[in-house]
């Protein structure tokens, strides 16, 4: 009796390629979507398409951002672009707090199913911390001191126009930016 699954799903894919590049690449916090992409590709585990791979990539698997439809929990986007697995004690979006963050050991081929067990004992366990890959972005500040708010971070945030922005002060030299949500009291 063969006790291989029949077929993976895209999220099971996802998964699994992240695994295995953290696996192979334990230096590296976070990978580029292009990577995680690539890493899917050269399992050849699945024949579905290109964009339903990045679809599943930087939205449905991605746990810090709302869910549609899908509620897995397997990626945390820690900049544009850039993700690794989730981790317990990582952000989420409220709409994707029953979400899977594991597959289940039988929906991997039996080679990769010791990724479980790894994840369980050794990633999760890591300390949850951002990475912080070379991304900064520069902007001007113009004479009344206003700034022109970089599309990156705007989709990053998911802003659109008539939101708002809070400036949260950490320290003497971080602030955070965050997407705020304001209401009229009257």
């Amino acid at each position: 009796m063969n006790n291989e699954p029949n077929t993976i799903s895209t999220a099971t894919l996802v998964w699994l390629a992240t695994a295995l590049l953290h696996k192979e690449r334990k230096e590296a916090e976070a990978f580029e979507s292009s990577e995680i992409f690539e890493k899917v590709k050269s399992l050849d585990l699945s024949s579905v398409s290109d964009s339903t791979i990045k679809m599943h990539i930087s939205l449905h698997c991605v746990s810090n951002a709302q869910s549609q439809p899908d509620t897995h929990k397997k990626l945390f986007r820690i900049a544009r672009g850039w993700y690794r697995l989730y981790r317990e004690g990582d952000l989420f979006h409220p709409s994707r707090a029953q979400g899977r963050v594991l597959p289940i050991a039988e929906e991997l081929p039996s080679k990769y199913r010791h990724l479980i067990e790894w994840y369980n004992d050794d990633y999760s366990k890591k300390q949850t911390q951002p990475a912080q890959p070379n991304n900064a972005i520069f902007v001007n500040i113009e004479n009344n001191k206003t700034i022109m708010l970089p599309n990156e971070i705007a989709e990053f945030l998911q802003v659109e126009d008539g939101d708002y922005i809070a400036f949260i002060t950490k320290s003497t030299d971080e602030v955070v930016i965050k997407k705020a949500r304001m209401k009229l009291e009257i």
